[in-house]
């Protein structure tokens, strides 16, 4: 049962971020750095017409305490702690394959 409300959640997010939407794009960074073990996977955010900054966006596991579900982040491309998670974390696209 979890596990479906786990991929219902998912494909949620994975819906929500394919509208092209101004209020699905970040517009600030998030001051939040998460424990690696929260990030899920991450998206690439060019600058648009829409989205008026670079960033890359987290797909994180907000802990029980708090809810539990998932959050998106949106983080600095250049910030030391975004570069080295993205060479650990996978790509949206990546994530995926793995789920599909």
């Amino acid at each position: 049962m979890a596990n479906l409300s786990v991929c219902a959640t998912m494909m949620m997010v994975i819906l929500m971020l394919g509208e092209s939407s101004s209020s699905k794009c970040c517009t600030t960074y998030d001051p939040i750095r998460p424990p690696r073990k929260a990030l899920i996977y991450y998206i690439v955010q060019d600058i648009t017409e829409l989205c008026h900054i670079r960033a890359i966006i987290f797909q994180t596991v907000v802990p029980k305490k708090q809810g539990m579900g998932t959050k998106l982040l949106c983080a600095n491309p250049v910030s030391d702690w975004v570069i080295r998670a993205m060479e650990t974390v996978p790509h949206y696209d990546q994530w995926k394959k793995k789920i599909i």
